[in-house]
């Protein structure tokens, strides 16, 4: 019988079972994408980033050995936008990318501070690059140029928080009220 992996909110432990979840069965993931959501005066919006060389992204990274999703999910957080005081809050499940042997996790993240509505962080990655992050309208589409693996890992992750509300047809029934401001972004 395969190990494949159960999801928890926070923790992934493995189970002797041939599991599915929403989006089909369960797989080990090699990616993981933190997904940080704000509301703005009803609208959802996302956190990408421009890469100065390949253009518009979302942060995603490499899962080491042994590492938990949602803990790669916080670390690349960290690591490409400089927010370290966030937490992986739900499984959003895996997808087979397609790419690369790609399979991605996406981590709704919450973040305990209030965030800019725009900035930019000098990130260590390929010998150091500066990514200006700022918040994107979750009903647009992913913004362009971009590699057409965002645009799709865009698709999965609106799907996916939209399905947690599908009788309305209005996403993120999931967020906390954290994710829920009627502010503008500073």
């Amino acid at each position: 019988m395969a190990f494949r992996v159960a999801k928890a909110p926070i923790t992934t432990a493995l189970v002797e079972a041939d599991l599915e979840d929403a989006y089909g069965p369960n797989l080990l993931a090699t990616k993981a994408c933190p997904v940080v959501v704000r509301m703005i005066d009803g609208l959802e919006y996302l956190l990408v980033f421009k890469h100065p060389l390949a253009g518009y992204q979302l942060v995603k990274g490499t899962i080491e050995l042994a590492e938990r999703p949602a803990h790669a999910a916080v670390r690349e957080l960290a690591e490409e936008s400089g927010i370290c005081n966030a937490r992986a809050v739900r499984d959003l499940g895996s997808w087979n990318a397609g790419y690369e042997q790609q399979i991605w996790s996406f981590q709704l993240c919450e973040v305990a501070e209030s965030l800019p509505h725009q900035w930019r962080f000098n990130t260590d990655d390929d010998g150091g690059h500066v990514f200006e992050f700022f918040w994107h309208p979750l009903s647009a589409d992913f913004p362009t140029p971009c590699h057409r693996l965002f645009q799709a890992a865009w698709a999965q992750i609106r799907n996916r928080l939209y399905a947690t509300n599908a009788d309305t047809h209005k996403p993120l029934q999931i967020l906390t009220a954290a994710h829920r401001s009627t502010q503008k972004p500073t």
